[in-house]
């Protein structure tokens, strides 16, 4: 039986799959590990067989790793953790012995079932700096080809199981025909579109200090107890607390722009037939990311790899100590940041970097969307979501753009805690 892959996408058939699987375990990469060539040859085979539904934890955790079939499961992570290191043991087999294979088996994050898909071929990149000038777009040939490689509020989580009821905004029709896209909305999602797997959002997680116990007891014994259980702020005398008050809170909270963010994509992505997978930052690999068309949402002061992947481009995050975030042009010096940030994380401006990256260092599409704060994290969320507001940024730039790497740099105006309409600062294409 052929083997599982997304609809309508060109793919390998069993033979292939089954020549490429037996390459895969005879690397040095899988010779070392006799659970790891267990567990990938078992998935593979399942799913060739047309049983790609049996592969479920407790299955797998019985045919493969011993477990006895009257066994309870449920708290053992060993499936878990063996898939993990099979997500780990590809990347590296792909990222060095089989880098031209042209046949790739992934293992998506948060699924047993293995996919089988050709290698895209990465086209040429040539460097090409676009700047915004008053009176149009001013272009500079560069040879430079960097290599690939927000904000506490306290808005609990809870907030994203909202994302199926958000309705979309617009062009979603798009989506059935962005294998052959007639548009610049179409051409700049066709290698989301094209990929047999769901994309994977992570999400920032900015880090949340509580007050201790001991101050809210204090707070009561000096201003009483609320008349309702809800939290209120804090009113204390100068001194009378420490640094110790300070309870660090991770991975609880995430900021409401980079939801908001995240709700726009999900919406966009399930309006035109297509799930789509959600992580935050820290729980996520190189791994998971590797084969996987990956958006990653918030700056890089609060997701590690924004930080990490856009750390050798040409306009990348920097902190002035850590109290003012910048957006630097590592080629002339030029900083765009918040001089008049408060203490509050308010500003009446932001700015944010839109990354499209078709041949990222993970072997499949990523983009980057991250404000110096929430309020760029949202507005890049919505350029990118909706057609009406893309397509004039796209249709600034040269006509090959959609073959290559892209950065923006975009300004926004903050009213009344939402972003407005931003304006493109500048951009580069390599």
């Amino acid at each position: 039986m052929s083997a599982i892959a997304q609809p309508d996408l060109p793919r390998p058939n069993e033979k292939e799959i089954r020549r490429q699987l037996d390459h895969l375990l005879a690397s040095s990469v899988f010779r070392g590990s006799k659970r790891c060539q267990d567990f990938t040859n078992y998935v593979c085979n399942r799913a060739l067989e047309g049983a790609a539904e049996t592969l479920k934890e407790r299955t797998i955790a019985i045919e493969v790793f011993g477990r006895r079939r009257h066994e309870e499961v449920g708290g053992d992570n060993i499936v878990r953790v063996g898939a993990r290191e099979v997500r780990r043991r590809l990347a590296l087999y792909y990222s060095g012995e089989g880098v031209d294979d042209s046949i790739r088996i992934d293992l998506p994050t948060g699924s047993y079932v293995p996919v089988f898909h050709y290698r895209a071929e990465a086209s040429p990149s040539t460097g090409f700096q676009v700047r915004a000038h008053r009176n149009g777009w001013k272009s500079v040939s560069s040879a430079a080809n960097p290599v690939l490689p927000a904000k506490p509020w306290r808005r609990a989580v809870f907030v994203l199981a909202l994302l199926p009821l958000v309705a979309a905004a617009s062009g979603f029709a798009w989506w059935r025909s962005s294998r052959h896209p007639t548009t610049r909305f179409e051409a700049f999602w066709k290698p989301v579109a094209d990929f047999p797997t769901a994309p994977l959002l992570v999400m920032s997680h900015p880090i949340v200090y509580q007050p201790s116990s001991r101050v809210l007891l204090k707070d009561e014994e000096q201003n009483g107890r609320p008349s309702l259980p809800i939290q209120r702020p804090i009113h204390l005398p100068p001194r009378s607390i420490d640094g110790s008050d300070f309870v660090p809170v991770f991975n609880q909270y995430v900021g409401l722009g980079d939801a908001i963010a995240a709700l726009r994509l999900y919406s966009l992505f399930s309006h035109g037939s297509r799930s789509a997978r959600l992580q935050l930052a820290d729980r996520v690999e190189f791994s998971d990311l590797y084969g996987s068309s990956a958006i990653l949402i918030g700056g890089s002061f609060t997701n590690r790899w924004t930080a990490e992947m856009t750390k050798n481009m040409r306009y990348k995050f920097a902190f002035e100590g850590q109290s003012k975030p910048w957006i630097v042009d590592s080629e002339t010096g030029q900083q765009w940041g918040l001089s008049s940030i408060t203490d509050d994380r308010r500003t009446s401006e932001d700015y944010m970097l839109i990354c499209r990256i078709p041949h990222a260092q993970t072997g499949a599409f990523m983009l980057i969307i991250a404000g110096l704060t929430v309020y760029g994290t949202e507005a890049a969320g919505r350029i990118v979501s909706d057609a009406k507001l893309l397509e004039p940024l796209l249709g600034s730039l040269p006509t090959d753009w959609s073959r290559h790497n892209l950065e923006m740099v975009m300004k926004v105006e903050v009213v009344s805690d939402g972003p407005t309409l931003p304006s493109l600062a500048a951009a580069y294409q390599w």
